[in-house]
């Protein structure tokens, strides 16, 4: 190396540090007033802030810097007027924590959506903001997107891994995702962290109840027990108790189990029923339960819950024909799809150019319609711009598709968030996680298997060996008034508007809520607590729905009797004036279109005719 190069290799750093100190000494120097305002904000020290703010403010108006601290300190303070009034006045506020409290402001006033959009802005601005990415865990979990929340989760617990708050979350996340292993991580992670759990919105013993169950889900009894073994309540916990002879159950001690179950129902001091706990089991699969329950396997194995999802290679099973389309709202687009091709190829003609991939899913039985999740060349699944219509033995748009596709990719279809696909999939089988993961003895069941209504069967399999009492399967057992109170919510979660509001007047866009309507109907209203009048109370979930008007109408004239009779609860039910013993649903539940299209569905919302 020449002499003069050596030279400028060691005068370098000189000039970096020469330069940086002449900007420090020429730069403006922020006042030691704000700069004491910045730091009682930053400790979290709010009304200081505001009042040094304010303060500052008296002697210098035209301040900005003195205006954006006592914004931000207001706003934390919930002091909105003021807040909005100051930032009236500023502009360019792109900085992470600003978007972040207005988004909290708006999330206060319950304006979700604009609140999203802020917190999504402000962690674009800056990724590791503590607060915004608890805010969006928070939201995104609560709206059911628990995929998308585990997203924002992992990245705060990223940037703060000694807080035990993203930890807690991360478990009900993973719960909520049916991962019991991942949920089990995170639970026991969180109280290792903090046993205490301080700050993360959850007790101690809430936390171990949850990491319990979730060992209980894999068949580890022995820790589990020694996880609720260090519960120690001042009076008797009912479901400490009750996990506790769950574990025992598990383990094969059969009077241990008794003991604590019995010990349960006695702490049970508020009349609550033990039995309507959801079971923490392991899932075995829909042919565990042929052994024992041969003929409801049987009708349930060929009702169309059962074949309401298959793989993409077996196309080849379902009723359906070929598709070859072209697409009436994109110039020189078409689409082909041969089912008794193999592999299942699905391709786009656009403009002379194609696009090719492969059927990954499909949702529907194809007593209305079947529609496929495809794969599109970047491995990302997507709902198909089309599906195939029964009623019209061919293929038309699928609804909710736009006509005018953003870009090449999406003429396959929309593109299907984690959360959307994992909602999609779960209301056509037992268990999503399984299927997404292709993990467990459920992933084999046919569509909807016995587990996905009455809960895992693992404990309820040991029970029966066992001559165990209880039969330990959690779901659609009758309460002491003789109702079922979970029969409506499980129906719901696929037949109904899963937590939406919805008018109460049934038409195209919520006949489809069979779970919902019906509880807008008096029938169902002035039954509740009195036996109980629910989904179950005309159909059976082991079959397909009758489609004879006549099966329905005797349903109907059960309460409604002609003769004058009442009703159990000795309430005396009106009775038709036009037709006192016959046509009860096709008049008062007739069939109408859906926004889906070709397709009717029954109205569940039971009113007088002159309603209609």
């Amino acid at each position: 190396m020449s002499r003069s190069k050596r030279l400028a290799f060691i005068l370098i750093p000189f000039a970096v540090i020469a330069a940086t100190c002449f900007l420090y000494f020429i730069r403006p120097q922020e006042p030691e007033a704000i700069r004491r305002v910045r730091s009682a904000y930053t400790q979290k020290q709010y009304a200081q802030a505001f009042n040094q703010a304010a303060t500052y403010l008296k002697k210098d108006p035209a301040s900005n810097e003195a205006s954006l601290w006592m914004a931000r300190s207001a706003r934390r303070l919930k002091r909105d007027q003021v807040a909005n009034d100051l930032y009236s006045k500023m502009s360019n506020l792109g900085s992470s924590e600003d978007l972040y409290l207005q988004g909290d402001f708006f999330l206060r006033n319950n304006r979700l959506r604009e609140a999203e959009k802020f917190f999504r802005e402000s962690n674009l601005a800056d990724p590791s903001h503590i607060d915004t990415l608890k805010a969006l865990t928070e939201n995104l979990y609560r709206t059911n997107r628990p995929a998308e929340a585990f997203y924002y989760a992992s990245n705060w617990s990223k940037a703060d891994p000694k807080n035990v708050h993203p930890a807690v979350w991360l478990g009900q996340i993973y719960q909520a995702l049916n991962d019991a292993p991942a949920a089990s991580l995170q639970f026991s992670n969180a109280l290792k962290l903090n046993p205490l759990l301080e700050g993360s919105g959850m007790t101690p013993s809430s936390a171990r109840k949850l990491l319990a169950r979730n060992l209980l889900r894999q068949s580890k009894a022995s820790e589990a027990q020694s996880v609720l073994a260090e519960l120690t309540p001042n009076t008797p916990d009912r479901e400490v108790l009750w996990l506790q002879s769950r574990s025992e159950l598990q383990l094969g001690h059969r009077e241990q189990a008794i003991d604590k179950l019995n010990q349960s129902k006695l702490a049970a001091a508020d009349g609550s029923e033990i039995g309507l706990l959801e079971e923490p089991a392991a899932y075995t699969g829909a042919k565990s339960c042929r052994e024992c329950h041969l003929g409801i396997f049987d009708d349930q194995q060929t009702s169309r819950h059962a074949l309401t999802f298959h793989l993409g290679t077996e196309t080849r099973d379902l009723p359906w024909n070929g598709l070859h389309k072209d697409d009436p709202h994109i110039e020189k687009n078409s689409s082909e799809f041969d089912p008794h091709q193999n592999p299942p190829k699905w391709t786009v003609t656009n403009q002379g150019v194609e696009y090719q991939t492969l059927v990954k899913y499909i949702l529907g039985s194809g007593r209305h319609a079947v529609t496929p999740v495809l794969t599109d060349p970047n491995g990302e699944p997507r709902e198909a711009r089309w599906t195939y219509y029964a009623s019209i033995h061919g293929w038309d748009i699928t609804p909710g598709q736009p006509q005018q596709p953003k870009n090449k990719a999406d003429q396959l279809g929309i593109l299907q968030s984690p959360d959307m696909l994992r909602l999609c999939i779960g209301c056509h089988t037992t268990n999503a996680f399984s299927i997404l993961n292709q993990k467990g003895p459920e992933s084999l069941d046919r569509g909807i298997g016995c587990e996905r209504c009455h809960g895992p069967a693992g404990n309820h399999i040991a029970a029966i060996k066992l001559g165990f009492p209880d039969k330990a399967i959690g779901r659609f057992r009758r309460n002491s008034s003789g109702s079922r109170p979970q029969a409506m919510q499980m129906c719901a979660e696929c037949h109904g508007t899963q937590g939406r509001e919805i008018a109460q007047e049934t038409n195209a866009a919520t006949v489809r809520f069979q779970s919902t309507t019906l509880t807008f109907s008096e029938c169902y209203k002035k039954s509740e607590g009195t036996g109980g009048f629910d989904c179950l109370t005309c159909h059976s979930p082991h079959d397909n729905a009758k489609i004879d008007p006549a099966f329905y109408d005797m349903k109907c004239l059960n309460c409604h009797q002609p003769t004058g009779k009442v009703t159990p609860d000795s309430s005396p039910t009106k009775t038709c004036k036009v037709s006192p013993a016959k046509d009860c649903v096709s008049c008062h539940m007739p069939k109408i279109d859906s926004i889906q299209p070709h397709a009717k569905f029954t109205d569940h919302y039971i009113r007088a005719t002159g309603h209609r």
